[in-house]
């Protein structure tokens, strides 16, 4: 079979490799160039991921994808559904409410200060950060088991933010859920 995978992040990466070592002919579609990085070494290396692996295109626009849907390609991401449940909040929300999934609570803030002070308060619950405007990867999640101790990881990148002048974005904690442990 043939497929065509979209993805702005390379998000897609092991999936299309997973496809292509099964036999398929795989095209990785890519913002290929079309960055928000503003570091040319950065952009150099990001544009780099997946070369020699997968065979990749520049990306094509929501509705160039839906296009390639109604003509009878395989398109995987990239289409209406998958670009409304990443950058609308509500949206995805509600997609996963009706289909019984309940997300984890989280707190809207605007200044990063303000979010060290409520980590201080609720330093039992450990929470990751998801920026509502920027880059697409642009969200921290601690590596800690100990909420505690993933709250000072936390806390250590809000006040990168705070450093870097990027402190005016809103922004949102959300509480880390445990995923299942294997038995």
């Amino acid at each position: 079979m043939r497929f065509f995978g979209a993805t702005q992040d390379y998000a897609g990466l092991g999936f299309t490799v997973r496809l292509q070592e099964e036999g398929h002919q795989v095209l990785l579609s890519t913002n290929s160039g079309k960055t928000e990085i503003a570091d040319p070494e950065v952009c150099r290396r990001y544009q780099r991921v997946g070369e020699g692996i997968v065979e990749k295109v520049p990306l094509h626009s929501v509705d160039e994808n839906e296009t390639l849907r109604a003509e009878g390609f395989r398109v995987l991401g990239g289409g209406r559904h998958a670009y409304t449940v990443e950058h609308d909040r509500k949206a995805c929300l509600d997609f996963v409410g009706r289909h019984g999934l309940e997300a984890p609570p989280s707190l809207d803030f605007e200044r990063p200060s303000d979010a060290i002070i409520s980590c201080a308060h609720h330093a039992g619950t450990a929470y990751g950060y998801k920026s509502d405007s920027g880059l697409n990867f642009q969200t921290f999640l601690p590596e800690s088991e100990d909420p505690a101790k993933a709250n000072h990881k936390l806390e250590m990148y809000l006040r990168s933010l705070i450093e870097n002048e990027t402190a005016n974005q809103s922004f949102l904690l959300q509480e880390r859920k445990e995923a299942l442990k294997p038995m």
